[in-house]
């Protein structure tokens, strides 16, 4: 099938990190020109021909935006966009279908998708389109980062760290992986504002917010969850992966060195760590209330220290 010509007045993609585009159709034909037209502006670009592998690819890959074929194999294009929704992902859903039934076109959007295109198409209305609902889904972003972000440290506020922990508890029990939920809080901080007035307080706050980043992994999360106090999510963590990482952190804010101007100030810090296990029926709100019994624990047997525990299924859990 030749390739039309592109309108070259379409902006392309020129940043560092380019959107992810995930296609499925049980056309290979499609598939290749759909690859020609997307990748021709920089994007990256997934091709799959059921509904079902468009499911693996979006939990695996987490695409910034998926187009769907309404017939397909396994999976078709509606039960595979009811799923994606459910399972969380908010970015755009373009279905591309000969169907021209305005009831059905009508019930796609009204369920879920963000556009529709008739087939075939032409690619330079595709490319359009395309960058016309990430840019949406750019702002959007922002947006939410924007009311999801401490203005302090930097990090993520409590009320996102909470709604996070959710969801990759649900993930970790569908995947069966473990996560650990970390409570980290700075010893004696009160004497830092004290000593140093709270400007310097805030201060310190900020920097520990940027030593959090530096030190997690991307697959991590890191949260003020309010004062002085943390929670950093790890995913597919052991007890001792807990432990050391946890150690390392507090040894970390340790050595550090608070200095602006005429303050300075040695900041320690204390940690508890709750492992959970798939298998165990607790909650986001059990898994950080468990942490911080732990952190307590920490602060109550001399500070400056990590203490951990797991939650496992308890023996009547039903299989």
């Amino acid at each position: 099938m030749p390739l039309p010509q592109i309108d070259e007045a379409l902006p392309s993609r020129t940043e560092d990190s380019p959107a992810k585009i995930l296609a499925a159709d049980d056309d290979p034909g499609i598939l290749s020109l759909l690859k020609t037209v997307i990748t021709s502006r920089g994007y990256l670009f997934t091709g799959v021909t059921d509904g079902g592998s468009a499911m693996e690819k979006m939990r695996a890959d987490k695409p910034d935006l998926v187009m769907l074929d309404y017939s397909m194999p396994v999976l078709n294009g509606p039960s595979a966009l009811a799923k994606m929704r459910a399972e969380g992902f908010t970015g755009p859903v373009i279905f591309l279908s000969a169907k021209a039934d305005t009831s059905i076109i009508a019930g796609i959007l009204e369920n879920g998708a963000d556009d529709y295109i008739s087939k075939p198409f032409q690619p330079h209305e595709l490319l359009a389109r395309v960058q016309a609902h990430l840019r949406i889904k750019t702002l959007s972003d922002k947006l939410l980062l924007m009311a999801d972000t401490d203005d302090v440290s930097g990090l993520l506020n409590m009320r996102a760290a909470s709604r996070m922990l959710e969801h990759e508890i649900e993930a970790a029990r569908r995947y069966e992986r473990t996560l650990a939920a970390i409570m980290l809080d700075l010893d004696d901080f009160k004497s830092v504002n004290d000593d140093n007035g709270h400007l310097f307080g805030t201060w310190v706050l900020s920097r520990v917010g940027a030593l959090l980043r530096e030190t997690i992994r991307k697959a991590d999360i890191a949260a003020r969850y309010g004062g002085d106090e943390f929670l950093i999510i790890l995913s597919e963590s052991s007890l001792e992966g807990a432990r050391f990482f946890g150690e390392k952190l507090c040894g970390a804010i340790a050595s550090a060195v608070f200095e602006q101007g005429p303050h300075r100030a040695a900041v320690n810090a204390s940690a508890g760590a709750a492992i959970f296990q798939p298998q165990a029926l607790v909650s986001a709100e059990s898994v950080i209330r468990e942490a911080d019994r732990l952190l307590y624990e920490a602060k109550r047997s001399g500070k400056n220290r990590c203490i951990t525990m797991e939650f496992m299924a308890p023996p009547d859990n039903p299989k």
